[in-house]
């Protein structure tokens, strides 16, 4: 247990969670995480939350091979819009 201060944010309060509990929890920097209050016992409870993309794997996969197959024309169009081509 780390005992850590409630401090403000812009217009929010925020909490900052140690590495080593960070860690223990399997939690990083850029993660999402679902809080919820137990208004009882005012007890605090924290769960990461896998966040899915909204396309279809197909869509992705599509995409993917538009992308690959046409890599040379997205070079040459990088290229001349910097300027050297």
């Amino acid at each position: 247990m780390s005992l850590v201060k409630v401090r403000r944010d812009g217009n929010s309060l925020a909490i900052t969670i140690p590495v080593k509990e960070a860690r223990k929890a399997h939690l990083e920097e850029g993660a999402y995480v679902k809080i919820e209050i137990d208004e009882e016992s005012h007890s605090l409870s924290i769960d990461p939350v896998l966040i899915q993309p909204r396309l279809r794997s197909e869509v992705m996969d599509a995409g993917r091979r538009v992308l690959a197959a046409k890599r040379g024309l997205y070079r040459r169009l990088a290229a001349y819009d910097s300027g050297s081509s």
